[in-house]
């Protein structure tokens, strides 16, 4: 698994209605594609975006990496955040 780059914008409160969105990109792509999106809906809900492996400040894995791969380390860092 690798440890992703994210970014966080609004509020944390698990029981706030709205919930959370979590924005994740193509392959190569970053979070900045998501930062209008991020800006726009943070006042209502908690939003996440990710990088994934070897994208924007994520690291770079050695090896190949399947799209599995790819959804295990968002599902990590997303449980990780709560």
């Amino acid at each position: 698994m690798a440890q992703l780059h994210f970014v966080e914008y609004g509020p944390r409160k698990v029981e706030q209605p709205q919930g959370t969105l979590v924005f994740i990109g193509s392959i190569g792509s970053t979070v900045d594609m998501w930062l209008p999106q991020l800006d726009a809906l943070s006042d209502v809900f908690r939003v996440i975006a990710v990088d994934h492996r070897g994208h924007g400040h994520s690291p770079v894995i050695d090896g190949p990496a399947s799209i599995a791969d790819l959804a295990a380390d968002v599902q990590e860092t997303i449980g990780k955040l709560g």
